[in-house]
């Protein structure tokens, strides 16, 4: 008995001592494996996440600054200028502190001081360059230039910032990322193998150490499948963003979206609806798949729960009594996710995902949620950076071109070869009727008279307001006696206009002279001019046609009525 005793204790010992050897070997191939990533691991959290982090807010609050300086461009009332400014002032404020907050995190990686002075040599630019556009009136010829470098100065901000992003701190990101999974790999196959020793001479111990092991699995498992999730979510983020910075469309973005939500849940009929320029109605941009019964029947941005809490809503079976109201009367029951869209800090559309609750699918809110916000963003820029290209180029009082667009467009005439006709227009004793009937009165004049230049000329014909009260008209592989049709055409309804409206009556003089082979388009402007001075000096209200040989072959075509 007492040797059985003995020998049973010494077996429990060695049992024990070998128990705790393995428990040893394991902790210390544990810590081995570990240790590598640890310093990783401390480096992502304590630097590289949080340099990418402060990145994405100085880049959001670059692009909400930008946002509002055009918002500020674009307005002459006091109280929305000085809230655009005020906007303006605290994205600034955001951006400055945003970059301020990543520069104590900043790993110096090479090629990153480059960048960080490029950013730093853009945004001093582009802050200058703001001060002195509202320093600047819209009608003076070098706010264009201007507005064009202030542009550029923002883009070269958003390029090294997203260089930054993207060339810099994801690869180290998803470099720490895959270590870290490695590390962890690494640990879990020491521990099968330390498993498999002690179980072949113990199976006591062996089978406490498996539980033990599969517990530590299982929650090894899923920390790596929340690290994966993260992972996916991380890269679905960057890859989208970097996606949508190269589109310079809407309908481009569209795509990009599209192609996101099919990726998000594969499967899963989605939609987005976006409201009209109104702002009342919906229209479906698209469908990923448009033969499923998984449309909204919603019509308004009003109407929609989503958009009128711009807040995400789920609805886990349409048969429930809180379902949306559009979901109501479904023959087979569906759930629905509707993610709203905010373009420019307004709720304006939804993303709809919709399937039959016999058909459940992984949770893949914050994926939808991300691909809205990303979308939006991107779409609130492109129509920001459309407008200010359309103002750039335009008159803002007439909606016509303006001079130096003009100009490009018929260098491009030009440069190919085309013929022209020029139709050098001017109203008739402007000064006298703005002395007379004050400014708005030769405002609206101005607006008239252009509304009737543009309505009258043919789809091709290049119409634009020239300065003041001047009007140049080019018309592409065109007659003279073909522009001299359409400007007569023009003057018949002017007077036509203005039989049923308030202004007082005025009428226009055109000069028109016909491209040369040869003569640029200065010289073509210059003999048109020359014919509207001589249309001036004849009596007005009349179209002078210059010969193409010299100013003496001018053809005076009769005036109309005098008003």
């Amino acid at each position: 008995m007492r040797s059985r005793r003995i020998t049973s204790t010494t077996r429990s010992l060695i049992l024990g001592a070998m128990g705790v050897t393995s428990g040893l070997i394991m902790l210390i191939v544990l810590v081995v494996s570990v240790r590598g990533t640890a310093s990783v691991a401390r480096e992502n959290a304590d630097r590289a996440v949080p340099a990418e982090a402060a990145l994405r807010e100085t880049l959001s609050a670059g692009a909400t600054g930008q946002e509002s300086l055009l918002a500020l461009l674009q307005t002459q009332d006091p109280v929305a200028r000085a809230a655009a400014l005020t906007a303006a002032q605290l994205a600034g404020l955001a951006q400055n502190t945003a970059w301020a907050a990543y520069l104590p995190h900043a790993l110096n990686r090479p090629g990153e001081p480059a960048l960080q002075q490029a950013y730093e040599t853009a945004s001093a630019r582009s802050v200058k360059l703001a001060a002195t556009l509202l320093g600047t009136a819209a009608s003076d010829p070098a706010f264009a230039t201007r507005l064009a470098d202030e542009r550029r100065e923002s883009t070269n901000m958003v390029t090294a910032l997203v260089s930054l992003e993207t060339t810099i701190y994801d690869p180290i990101i998803r470099s720490h990322a895959a270590t870290i999974v490695s590390g962890i790999n690494d640990a879990r196959n020491a521990e099968y193998l330390a498993c498999g020793v002690l179980a072949g001479t113990l199976t006591i111990v062996g089978l406490w150490l498996l539980r033990g092991s599969r517990r530590d699995e299982r929650r090894m498992h899923a920390d790596a499948t929340a690290m994966n999730a993260a992972a996916r979510f991380a890269n679905l983020d960057t890859t989208l963003q970097r996606a949508l910075d190269m589109e310079r469309t809407e309908e481009a973005a569209y795509d990009i979206v599209e192609q996101a939500l099919t990726i998000v849940a594969p499967g899963v009929p989605s939609e987005l609806l976006l409201a009209d320029s109104s702002h009342a109605h919906f229209r479906q941009i698209f469908s990923t798949d448009p033969g499923a019964d998984a449309s909204c029947r919603v019509a308004a941005p009003e109407e929609c729960p989503a958009t009128m809490t711009s807040q995400t809503q789920i609805f886990e079976n349409s048969s429930h009594l809180d379902t949306c109201p559009y979901l109501r009367g479904k023959e087979d029951a569906v759930w629905a996710t509707c993610v709203p869209i905010s373009v420019a800090g307004r709720a304006t559309g939804v993303l709809h995902m919709q399937r039959p609750v016999s058909k459940p699918v992984a949770d893949a809110t914050r994926s939808w949620e991300l691909v809205g916000r990303k979308a939006g963003e991107r779409i609130g820029m492109l129509r920001a950076f459309a407008r200010s290209e359309t103002q750039a180029e335009t008159d803002p009082l007439t909606g016509l071109l303006n001079r130096r667009s003009l100009e490009e467009r018929t260098r491009d005439l030009t440069d190919v070869g085309l013929p022209f006709v020029i139709a050098y227009g001017d109203l008739d004793r402007f000064k006298l009727l703005n002395d007379v009937h004050g400014h708005d009165t030769g405002d609206r004049a101005l607006r008239l008279f252009a509304r009737v230049l543009r309505d009258g000329v043919r789809p091709n014909d290049i119409p634009a307001r020239y300065g003041g009260e001047e009007f140049v008209t080019v018309l592409p592989d065109c007659t003279l006696d073909n522009a001299i049709a359409v400007i007569d055409r023009i003057r018949s309804q002017l007077r036509a206009a203005l039989v049923n409206n308030t202004l007082p009556p005025f009428t226009a003089s055109f000069g028109v002279a016909a491209s040369a082979p040869g003569a640029s388009f200065a010289q073509t402007l210059d003999a048109a001019d020359q014919a509207l001075l001589r249309a001036k000096r004849t009596g007005r209200d009349r179209v002078v046609v210059n010969g193409a040989e010299a100013l003496d072959d001018e053809q005076v075509v009769a005036p109309g009525p005098q008003q």
